[in-house]
């Protein structure tokens, strides 16, 4: 249980670090986005994903010490407030975004919790 909170603690903290680089176009918020995951939360235990759908931004985040929706939905749950923030941050970046999803996924990629932010 330790170790979900202080991957929520660390997803919370980041969340407006990953959404405030802004770009003109969609693709390059993606990559963008992609960057600073890479540089700042992937790891063993977690990797973080962005990409685009139309104009809808999905961040992913695949955690290995995950494998039930009880504690995917508790750490959605408890990143709420950050989660929110990815969603005015893209749309103050003009770049056509619209919605926001966040999904948690177990180590095989399934989805254990999502929600849309719009």
């Amino acid at each position: 249980m330790k170790k979900v909170l202080s991957v929520a603690l660390i997803i919370c903290v980041l969340i407006p670090m990953l959404a405030a680089c802004g770009s003109e176009k969609m693709a390059d918020y993606v990559k963008l986005q992609n960057d600073e995951f890479a540089s700042t939360i992937n790891s063993a235990e977690v990797n973080g994903s962005c990409k685009a759908s139309g104009s809808t931004l999905i961040f992913s985040y695949k955690m290995s010490m995950i494998a039930d929706k009880e504690t995917a939905e508790l750490i959605l749950d408890s990143t709420d407030e950050a989660n929110a923030k990815l969603l005015s941050q893209a749309k103050s970046a003009d770049i056509g975004c619209k919605a926001v999803i966040v999904e948690y996924l177990d180590a095989s990629g399934n989805v254990l919790a999502s929600k849309e932010y719009k």
